[in-house]
């Protein structure tokens, strides 16, 4: 399946290395979903009928050239669906004061990386 960045992208951001393998499925799935979360964000909601996930790492196609933004947004994306089975019921934890944190749907961090896709920001 589609992916805009590689999983030893992801492996390195998540100091994992490379040689191991035991996560490569799931971390496979972060990127598709992330690839996915991407392609709905910019308004592209077509996907290849041959294009399924079948739940095998060895599945993922990386884009040839995707642009610089796309691949950093997809590492951070991926990052938030990989790690979001650590966070039950959305709550990433207390502070000292006991208030609760909560994962939110959007992803800012992923949205101001892809504004340069959406937004010409009046530059000609």
């Amino acid at each position: 399946m589609k992916s805009y960045a590689s999983l030893a992208d992801l492996k390195r951001r998540l100091a994992i290395p490379t040689a191991t393998t035991t996560h490569d499925d799931d971390l496979a799935l972060a990127l598709v979903v992330a690839t996915r979360w991407i392609d709905w964000h910019d308004g592209d909601l077509d996907v290849a009928a041959d294009d399924a996930w079948t739940g095998d790492a060895e599945d993922l196609a990386v884009e040839s050239t995707p642009p610089a933004h796309y691949v950093a947004a997809c590492i951070v994306v991926a990052i938030r669906f990989y790690k979001s089975a650590d966070v039950p019921f959305g709550v990433a934890g207390l502070n000292d004061a006991g208030v609760v944190a909560y994962v939110r749907s959007s992803i800012p961090e992923a949205e101001l990386l892809l504004a340069q896709s959406t937004v010409s920001w009046g530059i000609a």
